[in-house]
C-alpha cells in the first residue's frame, strides 16, 4: 500500500510535515510492477490548499500509475489529526457524529478548502472513484491480473453511486449533484 495522497509535491510535503522523503512516485509504482507486486494506493480529495485543478491533477495521475487498487479519501478532520487541531482552531464546522466521520456514509462532513466546499471536495472524490473504476486501461490491467469476473465485479460495483447529504442539500453546491459535466468527471445514473 502506498499513501501517495496528492499529484502535488507541495501538498505532499505539507501534510508530511517533513517526515518522509520526496520520491519520484512514478519511478517507484513502476519498480513495484516490474517486481510483480500489485500497488494499492491510497489518495486523498481537498487537502489545505487544494484546489480543483489540483484534485484533478492527482486522478489524472492515479489514472497513468494504474494500480489495481486505488482509494480516494476525502480530507476528513478525525480527532486526533492534525487537520482536526487545525479544524477546531480554525473555528470549521466538524463532524457531530462518528457517523459523519465515516469516508462512506451518506452523513459524511469532510474539510473543505480555501477554495472548494465540503460538498465540492465529496462530490469530487465519488465521481473520481467511478472515474478511476471505469477506466479501460485499469479495467484491462485487472482483467488481466485477476480475470474476467473480477473485472466484471468491478463494473457492477461500479454502478452503485453513494448518497451524500452535503451534496444534495448544500447551499454552496453550484453543479447540480446529476450534473455529468461537473469536474469534467462521468457519473453513473444508478444510486443507492
Amino acid at each position: 500500500m502506498l499513501g501517495i495522497e496528492s499529484a502535488e509535491r507541495t501538498v505532499r510535503l505539507e501534510i508530511s510535515k517533513g517526515q518522509f522523503e520526496d520520491v519520484d512516485i512514478k519511478k517507484v509504482v513502476a519498480y513495484v510492477h516490474e517486481a510483480g507486486i500489485e500497488v494499492m494506493a491510497n489518495f486523498i480529495a481537498g487537502l489545505p490548499g487544494e484546489t480543483e485543478e489540483l484534485m484533478r491533477a492527482t486522478l489524472d495521475l492515479s489514472l497513468e500509475l494504474c494500480t489495481s487498487g486505488w482509494n480516494m479519501h476525502p480530507a476528513m478532520a478525525l480527532p486526533g489529526s492534525q487537520l482536526y487541531k487545525d479544524a477546531l482552531s480554525q473555528g470549521l464546522q466538524l463532524p457531530e457524529s462518528n457517523v459523519a466521520n465515516s469516508f462512506h456514509a451518506f452523513e459524511t462532513l469532510p474539510l473543505g478548502t480555501e477554495h472548494l466546499s465540503p460538498a465540492q471536495v465529496l462530490r469530487f472524490r465519488d465521481r473520481a472513484f467511478q472515474t478511476y473504476h471505469s477506466n479501460q486501461k485499469f479495467l484491462t490491467r485487472i482483467e488481466e491480473k485477476f480475470g474476467v469476473e473480477a473485472r466484471e465485479a468491478i463494473i457492477e460495483m461500479n454502478k452503485v453511486v453513494l448518497r451524500r447529504e452535503i451534496v444534495e442539500n448544500h447551499a454552496s453546491n453550484k453543479v447540480h449533484v446529476s450534473d455529468p459535466d461537473a469536474f469534467g468527471l462521468p457519473i453513473n445514473s444508478e444510486s443507492i
